[in-house]
């Protein structure tokens, strides 16, 4: 755990002056700022009011990592400690008198050990080891310490803040600086940057003093910085003197040096830079190196190569130490010239969150070898982030692409002068491909003489200019560049690196996870010769089919005397897969139809394309034949479902199969990966089988009480399509709807009944091709009992007597559902039902419906079913409470269907039209 350290200078009286010093920058309330090494915060609470100072810490990927909060009273300050206590509690030491007070707060230690300590006016107030009992804040999402044993990157003064009126940020933060041994030797190489931690203020007359050894620990040179007034520099085994450093104050605050020293050639430099504000850069010479008391000319010693340093114990002031520069990357020195070939990337390390809020800019120019211009590639860390290209008038425009969220970012920028034309622009952060682009005049189109600049020079050197935004940027040039794809699972695939070399590579190995691919004891890759061409040397491998199953990162090593910087250097060679799932439809031609691409595995998701049978795309313009919806809006988990809708204009011309082609390539590498097409035939059917009709939507069709609808569909559970039946009775009043979603759960629902989606009481067959039997009847018309019947290929799927329980105990339902319908439609977003047929009944299976008190019998006598309706006497039940009769009959003749008379006196008439004859006690 990284300490860090916060000063607060607090100020509380009736009269209250405000002294800034240089730095000194006004609150940003809710604006994350990067957290230093130390950082002061001047507050302000006038006598006799009460406010507040809080400060919320952060992690890299902008999480919480604990926050304090100081209530400043003239009772006494009480303060609290966010993701960790549930109270304010007092300071338990008394608080130095007078009116200006300085807050000094860190945080030490990990584990069992984290402790915060606050001092004012630089007596402790508060040392606290925080534990279970400490943080006993029982409402936290997590536990207190997966908050505070988080690396603080960032600090947000939120708005809640009343008090703090400036601020300012003395150095980076602290995250992986070391106390300093005085008696080991830190490891240092060329290039790389030392930084040194101190609170030493100048006139104090402490020393920063820092040695350069070679491997055998021979003296590199030294550089010391005294803290006098004003302070000054010597260089050992060179300058005779101390020399002035005029511009340089130091507080006793803790304040970052950072010491570089580079050997290019015959150049000898040395840099310094405090509060990243650069106070010393001056190159070697004889002019510079006067000391004629040396044993050896100065040069014996500052070309020697550094392989580490020592912070003797004449450093007085060196209290905590770093070296930035490690795997590779230099510190950028802002200014200089950077020698690379065409076509090596650019690897440019930054340490900032995207913000929106002054976001920082990095900016890499590049140029001939007489300083003329080659254009420049500017990147805004916005979120999310965005580029232009300098004299090719592009103008602002977003990267595309998933971008890391980590407070430490890689990006790679590749120019490249193609063999056969055109200039090409590669972003990448980490893994993610930001941007390719080839430019023309169409891209360049907001400068003319863009030509000029980008596509008519040679480009041999960069520059990062003063202008960044960044905090401490390093880079590493590599020659080698790995081309990332993603392809269909199962497909074969070529991976590349392409290496930017003046000759070809003396060795290639291609390698997952740290084994050469050709010692696997498979035939599953096969590495090809490289070939080298115009400054370029290009080595493939091919993975077969039966191993590109699986993402997979493959490491590509190439070996070679002439490879620019070092003589081995190696690329991730990244093949994700995805796969994609259409099935060809058998389908009608009278309405639009939906053909489907499902994509699964996806990084970023995939452009689609749609081709027509001649091999044509639809394009946005298509509006009459087709509409398109690439299913990007919905992207999730790597899933994508692309449709194309073949409107009914087009529909009704297909008279034989047609195959429509869906074209994918992915998003995250578009620029290198492979089209994926998908074909999809569409089948015209025209006859249902005997006695089914073509569907006709919106058309209402006339049936009888009870009677069934058959529907022939070719829909699969997943499709999402819909099976729609509309009841209507008399005079078109809804009488209630019934609907199938082809979900990957097939549902249904009753209009006006259920509430949502209910699954389908049945297993739905798996065969696309199903008849469904959908029978809606009245079973009891006294009691207005309504029953929906439904199979799929004769497997029960629904079988429900409507009731309050089951319509969510409204009686809101039986407005539609006790209706008595005398037709059905298919409405227009009726996507399933392709024909259909209406089942009449047998001949007199009408079913009669009993009054109260009351039973019903019915026998067939050869062709005559005769039903009789009888009171129950027994318990003193008679027609119309008199004691004229206890039954009535009706009769019907099965060879014409037809009921006897329907007089007043007939039950069938009285009950099915309303006019009771009822079984009432006397």
């Amino acid at each position: 755990m990284a300490n860090f350290i916060l000063r607060c200078l607090c100020i509380i009286s009736s009269l209250i002056v405000i002294i800034q010093s240089d730095g000194e920058l006004a609150v940003k309330r809710d604006t994350d700022i990067l957290m230093g090494l130390s950082l002061e915060i001047t507050t302000v609470q006038a006598s006799g009011t009460t406010k507040l100072m809080a400060v919320d810490f952060k992690d890299g990927s902008g999480l919480p990592a604990g926050s304090l909060e100081i209530v400043l009273k003239d009772s006494g300050p009480t303060y609290h400690l966010g993701q960790c206590s549930g109270f304010r509690e007092y300071f338990p030491l008394a608080l130095p008198s007078g009116t200006q007070k300085e807050w000094h707060i860190e945080k030490t230690g990990a584990g069992d050990d984290i402790r915060v300590v606050v001092k004012c006016n630089s007596g402790i107030v508060l040392n606290l080891v925080l534990s279970d009992t400490v943080c006993d804040n029982e409402d936290l999402e997590s536990p207190w310490k997966s908050y505070w044993e988080k690396e603080i990157v960032v600090f947000n003064i939120p708005t809640t803040d009343t008090a703090s009126t400036s601020y300012t940020v003395i150095a980076p933060g602290i995250t992986g600086f070391l106390p300093v041994d005085h008696t080991s030797n830190i490891a240092l190489s060329n290039g790389l940057t030392l930084h040194l931690a101190s609170d030493s203020a100048t006139g104090s007359n402490d020393k920063i003093q820092v040695l350069y050894l070679d491997g055998s620990d021979q003296s590199a040179g030294s550089l010391e910085l005294t803290l006098s007034d004003p302070i000054s520099y010597r260089l050992g085994e060179c300058e005779s003197t101390s020399q002035p450093l005029p511009d340089l104050r130091l507080t006793d605050t803790a304040v970052v040096c950072s010491i570089r020293r580079v050997v290019s050639g015959s150049d000898i430099r040395v840099i310094v830079s405090c509060r990243g504000v650069g106070v010393l850069d001056v190159v070697l010479s004889d002019v510079v190196c006067d000391d004629t008391g040396l044993a050896s000319p100065w040069r014996t010693y500052w070309q020697r190569e550094v392989a580490a340093v020592s912070i003797p114990t004449q450093d007085t002031a060196s209290d905590y130490y770093r070296v930035t520069g490690e795997d590779g990357f230099i510190p950028v020195v802002y200014g200089d010239d950077v020698s690379l070939l065409n076509g090596m990337t650019v690897n440019v390390k930054t340490k900032s969150l995207l913000s929106d809020e002054d976001p920082g800019r990095l900016t890499l120019l590049y140029f001939t070898g007489s300083d003329e211009s080659g254009g420049s590639v500017n990147i805004h860390l916005t979120s999310p982030p965005s580029y232009y290209l300098g004299q090719c008038g592009t103008g602002r425009q977003p990267l595309t692409g998933a971008t890391p969220q980590e407070y430490e970012k890689v990006w790679s920028i590749r120019r490249t002068k193609e063999t056969g034309g055109g200039v090409r622009v590669q972003i990448r952060c980490g893994q993610y491909e930001m941007l390719e682009i080839l430019l023309d005049d169409t891209v360049c189109a907001g400068d003319t003489s863009w030509r000029t600049t980008w596509e008519d020079t040679a480009v041999e050197k960069i520059q990062f200019p003063t202008q960044q935004d960044v905090v401490f940027p390093s880079y590493k040039l590599t020659a080698i560049h790995g081309v990332n794809k993603e392809v269909k699972t199962g497909t074969e695939v070529s991976g590349s690196c392409i290496v930017a070399t003046p000759s070809s590579a003396d060795s290639v190995v291609w390698e997952k996870e740290d084994v050469d691919v050709t010692a696997i004891p498979s035939t599953f890759y096969t590495v090809e010769p490289g070939v080298f061409e115009g400054g370029f040397y290009t080595t493939n491998m091919v993975v077969d089919a039966r191993d590109n199953t699986a993402d997979s990162v493959y490491q590509c090593v190439v070996t070679g005397s002439d490879l620019p910087g070092d003589s081995t250097q190696e690329a991730d060679v990244v093949i994700n897969v995805f796969d994609v799932v259409a099935d060809d439809k058998t389908v009608v031609t009278n309405r639009d139809q939906k053909i489907t691409c499902s994509f699964s595995g996806l990084s970023a998701g995939a452009q689609i394309t749609w081709l027509k049978p001649d091999g044509t795309a639809v394009t946005d313009l298509d509006t009459t034949d087709y509409s398109m919806d690439n299913g990007l809006a919905s992207f999730s988990g790597g899933s994508q479902k692309a449709i194309l809708t073949v409107k009914r204009v087009v529909m009704e011309t297909m008279a034989a199969p047609t195959t429509y082609t869906c074209r994918a390539r992915s998003i995250q590498y578009s620029s290198t990966s492979p089209d994926v097409d998908t074909s999809i035939t569409l089948t015209p059917i025209t006859d249902g089988g005997v006695g089914f009709t073509l569907v006709t939507r919106d058309t209402p069709l006339a049936v009888l009480v009870g009677m069934t609808v058959h529907i022939k569909t070719l829909s699969k559970s997943g499709s999402g399509d819909v099976l729609h039946l509309k009841y209507l009775s008399d005079k078109e009043r809804p009488a209630g709807d019934f609907i199938v979603l082809f979900s990957d759960t097939p549902s249904y629902y009753l209009e006006g009944c259920t509430a949502a989606w209910v699954p389908l009481s049945g297993d739905l067959p798996a065969e696309a091709a199903k008849t469904w039997s959908i029978k809606r009847s009245v079973v009891n018309i006294y009691n207005k009992v309504v029953k929906m019947e439904v199979t799929c290929n004769e497997v029960v799927m629904l079988n429900l007597t409507l009731s309050d329980t089951e319509c969510g105990n409204t009686a809101e339902w039986t407005t539609q559902w006790e209706r008595e319908a005398v037709a059905v439609v298919f409405p227009g977003d009726d996507t399933a039902s392709n024909f259909y047929q209406l089942e009449e009944e047998e001949p007199c299976s009408l079913i009669l419906t009993p009054l109260k008190y009351s039973t019903l019998e019915c026998e067939m006598v050869g062709d005559i079913k005769t039903c009789t309706l009888t009171c129950d006497t027994d318990n003193g039940y008679y027609f119309n409470n008199h004691d004229t009769g206890d039954s009535l009959v009706q009769t019907c003749d099965r060879k014409t269907g037809l009921w006897s008379e329907q007089t007043a006196d007939n039950f069938y008439a009285k009950v099915t039209h309303g006019y009771y004859t009822d079984c009432l006690q006397r």
